[in-house]
């Protein structure tokens, strides 16, 4: 009779067949995972690829500007009712034919309530402007463009507000004949005025690193869809920076933007890491080197239109009163330094654009202190105020001191003259002329008196502006170091010490 196998005859079965389906199981999942890594290396090149052409692009270089056009057109006769809603489409239409994707753009009618001051070239601030239509905060540039009709045809003003900077720029205007190239001339001028902007990525010593918003959007120049578009940034632009600080609830406020005063960047070549930026500063680090998730440090590329820039120079402690007849030096790119001029009497002085040279390094003189280091960009504003410490007080002490030294030189030259000829007069044995001379010498003036001149012209100089005063306290301190060492009392001490002795051995010899 043939045994069944019992329950434990069966697991060795079982473990066999296990095995087996584990085996197989094994040479599948092999398999698959062999197709699952062509699969992924096939991903990993193309990525790969991919990095190469876009150059490892962030998701701030290929953001698009968001850009809106107000459109203001005079009430007039000579001008069609229809074009205050036509021309914005048309606008609108063109420039995302021409612009392609660097810009998110959209172009409506003036509001009713900014209408006349648009025409009339009035500025309003983000605030003012947010007020009658919040959506403004959303953009980072508002165009407002003001047509009126003039005796050549039509005349056309266009003005820029960068958003974050919250900076308006200076108007630029053109004339057209007739209302057909009113689009074109639109477009023409916002190009023109557009400052695409980088963020600072990284702070080195003497330059940063900067990347540029939308960089990514544009095509290359060989491509059949290559657009010519503002926002491209070249090596040679000007950028002026600004820092953007948010409140715990990631709000920028009135109060979170902050220009970064007298420092002005130059843009260099593009690495990997980004646009190479030197700059010159006032500051010896204007930038933050570590980053913070609250604060940005941006840069807008300003192209400078007017003539000339009238700079202003005021006391930093009262900003009402001039600083007038102060010296405004220039350096050069061979470090050499130029009297530009002086200021006149209301602490100002006109200081014309050159085309070659849009940033020019100032240096601001008050007789022998330097006060300031002052880059700006001539041309880009009309006026730039300058508040310095006033220099005033420690000039007038410093002409005071010189007096005094040039009195102590003569004085010194005096005593020294005298005291040679009392020194011969007691060789001599003219010990008459000895004691005359040595009185002639005790009659000029001493340490004490000079001292006490210079105390009480101390007092009446006196800043309330501390570094000033520091100043003023120094030279005041080195004049009395002088006096010590050149008007010396054991000078005239050891002399009538000498013409004593002559006195007593010639009156010893004669008895």
């Amino acid at each position: 009779m043939m045994k069944l196998p019992t329950q434990r005859d069966m697991q060795p079965l079982r473990r066999n067949r296990t095995l087996g389906a584990a085996v197989g199981s094994l040479m599948v999942s092999r398999r698959s995972a062999t197709l699952r890594l062509v699969a992924l290396s096939a991903v990993v090149l193309l990525l790969c690829s991919a990095s190469h052409r876009v150059s490892a692009q962030t998701i701030w270089e290929v953001t698009p500007y968001h850009v809106q056009c107000w459109v203001a057109v005079a009430t007039d006769a000579t001008v069609p009712a229809e074009w205050q809603a036509s021309l914005p489409l048309q606008l609108q239409v063109i420039a995302q034919e021409r612009l392609g994707a660097v810009w998110k753009f959209g172009a409506v009618a003036a509001p009713a309530a900014h209408h006349v001051d648009i025409l009339r070239g009035h500025a309003y601030t983000l605030e003012e402007l947010a007020e009658q239509t919040p959506q403004v905060r959303a953009l980072d540039k508002l165009m407002v463009a003001a047509i009126r009709p003039d005796l050549h045809g039509y005349h056309v003003r266009v003005q820029q507000l960068d958003v974050r900077a919250r900076q308006w720029t200076s108007a630029m205007e053109m004339t057209v004949g007739d209302g057909g190239q009113l689009v074109d001339a639109i477009l023409q001028l916002m190009c023109d005025l557009f400052s695409p902007v980088v963020r600072i990525e990284r702070v080195e010593s003497d330059h940063v690193f900067a990347s540029a918003q939308a960089v990514g959007l544009t095509r290359p120049k060989d491509s059949l869809r290559y657009w010519t578009t503002p926002a491209e940034i070249k090596p040679g632009d000007v950028l002026l920076p600004f820092i953007r600080k948010a409140d715990r609830k990631g709000v920028v406020g009135p109060d979170g933007i902050e220009m970064v005063q007298w420092t002005v960047m130059t843009v260099g070549e593009k690495d990997t890491i980004g646009y190479r930026c030197d700059f010159e500063s006032g500051y010896r680090q204007p930038f933050r080197p570590r980053r913070n998730s609250r604060i940005e440090q941006l840069a807008m590329r300003v192209q400078p239109t007017l003539a000339a820039t009238t700079l202003e120079l005021v006391d930093r402690k009262k900003p009402e009163q001039p600083l007038r007849g102060y010296e405004v030096y220039e350096k050069n790119a061979d470090e050499q330094t130029t009297l530009l001029g002086r200021t006149d009497w209301r602490g100002q002085l006109s200081i014309a654009r050159e085309s070659d040279r849009p940033i020019r390094v100032l240096f601001v003189r008050n007789g022998q202190q330097l006060l300031g280091k002052l880059p700006m960009i001539v041309g880009n504003q009309a006026r730039v105020v300058a508040p310095l410490r006033n220099d005033d007080i420690r000039l007038e002490a410093e002409g005071f001191l010189i007096g005094v030294q040039d009195s102590l030189v003569d004085l010194v030259a005096r005593r020294e003259v005298l005291a040679a000829r009392i020194r011969r007069a007691i060789e001599a044995k003219e010990l008459d002329k000895a004691t005359a001379l040595l009185k002639e010498l005790r009659q000029l003036d001493t340490q004490d008196d000079f001292a006490r001149r210079v105390q009480q012209r101390k007092q009446s100089l006196s800043s309330g502006d501390a570094t000033v005063q520091t100043k003023i306290d120094q030279l005041f301190a080195q004049t009395r170091t002088l006096l010590g060492r050149y008007l010396s009392q054991e000078q005239v001490d050891t002399l009538a010490a000498s013409l004593r002795e002559a006195t007593a051995s010639e009156a010893s010899t004669n008895n």
